[in-house]
């Protein structure tokens, strides 16, 4: 009888899979593989008819994590899922593109080409189980089509075509050394076609931070509207609308940037609201003006820091603050050392509260959203020589950020000068 050790050597190389075999109700048993490639969005189900074709043709194969592609032990060939899709006027130049790649004193040779059988063996009994999310199901859904229609006429209906590969030869595969020559690839392949397919990676990232939903506790049932100029309004749909954190972060910062603009220090504009306020200004007209004027150049000393800080200890309210930081007090109670070198200290200490919070936690937040812009902004941190790379664990470790100048840039809106 068939049973599970046909699979040992598939779950051998593959040792984040799950096996179990299924049986129906007419006995009938069904091979259920879970978390190919350590994906719980997949599962592969393997019919008993089916066992010996796929047992045969899969215990040579790796399924990287990292990667959607299946890696041929024997052949030393990183096979990459592309589609099987007909292809555009554009990506038509490239279905037979090969060439050689020189990789750290290595020549790799490089080609799009078909489809190995193995892959349509995988896609034939793959299966999605849950919403995708950002592997795409390792680019499978056209190779199912294909593989579950017989019917060409059907196929090309739907717009179906070959199954085509980007097939990677001569390489081992140890992650961090194929993640790197990859990302070598990507580089150049997309420096010389501005159109071509790459290489997706799928990085790994610690942690699991949340965003907090409702700042009022729930959704309230009257909103009175205040004027908002167009643009502000502008950065920040784009910045809702995008899903890389570390640009949310950069937009959600040139709304508080561009209201801070406006913003004068509170006691010079005191002083120029008491000198248009007075009712003998018209009276002696120079003494008002050369005072407005002297005002004015206090107001040249405001440097772009201070009055950034400024603004924000003035129109953000600490309670609101704190729900958002409460929301994800692990994370703002640790030092965070991000990918590339840059690090920032504790926000909170782990036994802060809301009440001791508040002397100096808004002057702690402004500053500590401004060392980050500085360094998703520009080349390295002065101080650090640290960067923040565009990694998926640094993504993840920037959640908690970017909702907390989420918070601070709505709050501007709301309460600052706009």
């Amino acid at each position: 009888m068939s049973d599970i050790y046909q699979f040992d050597a598939f779950r051998k190389n593959n040792p984040h899979c799950t096996i179990s075999i299924r049986r129906g109700e007419d006995g009938k048993g069904f091979a259920h593989i879970e978390r190919p490639w350590d994906d719980s969005t997949l599962i592969i189900a393997v019919s008993e008819d089916d066992y010996d074709q796929f047992a045969n043709n899969l215990s040579d194969v790796l399924l990287p994590p990292e990667l959607s592609a299946i890696y041929h032990k024997q052949q030393r060939s990183l096979e990459v899922i592309w589609t099987c899709y007909r292809l555009s006027e554009k990506s038509s130049e490239i279905k037979d593109r090969e060439f050689t790649f020189a990789h750290e004193g290595q020549e790799i040779f490089c080609k799009f080409g078909k489809s190995s059988e193995t892959l349509l063996i995988i896609s034939k009994f793959a299966r999605p189980i849950v919403e995708a999310e950002r592997t795409n199901f390792r680019n499978l859904r056209s190779f199912w089509m294909y593989s579950n229609m017989k019917s060409s006429e059907g196929r090309t209906v739907i717009g179906i075509d070959e199954p085509r590969s980007l097939w990677i030869h001569n390489v081992d595969y140890e992650s961090d050394a194929i993640l790197r020559l990859l990302r070598h690839l990507n580089f150049y392949l997309s420096y010389y076609d501005r159109d071509t397919p790459l290489v997706l990676l799928h990085e790994t990232a610690d942690g699991n931070p949340t965003d907090i939903r409702y700042l009022e506790g729930q959704f309230p049932a009257h909103v009175t509207s205040k004027p908002v100029e167009d643009n502000i309004l502008s950065f920040w749909n784009s910045a809702h609308l995008t899903e890389n954190p570390m640009l949310q972060y950069i937009i959600y910062y040139r709304i508080i940037e561009y209201c801070a603009f406006n913003f004068g220090r509170p006691d010079l504009k005191r002083s120029i609201k008491f000198h248009l306020s007075n009712p003998t200004r018209h009276w002696n007209a120079e003494k008002t003006a050369n005072d407005i004027i002297s005002i004015m150049n206090l107001e040249k000393e405001y440097s772009d820091v201070q009055r950034f800080e400024d603004l924000i200890r003035d129109a953000v309210r600490p309670s609101t603050l704190w729900k958002t930081i409460e929301k994800n007090k692990i994370f703002f109670s640790e030092k965070v050392k991000f990918e590339g070198g840059y690090s920032v200290a504790p926000l909170i200490s782990k036994d802060c509260t809301d009440a001791n919070f508040e002397p100096q936690g808004v002057t702690n937040v402004a500053r500590t959203l401004r060392g980050i812009r500085n360094v998703l902004s520009h080349g390295k941190d002065f101080g650090s020589q640290g960067v923040i790379l565009p990694s998926l664990a640094n993504m993840s470790k920037l959640l908690p950020w970017t909702s907390l100048i989420r918070t601070v840039s709505g709050e501007v809106i709301l309460y600052g000068p706009v």
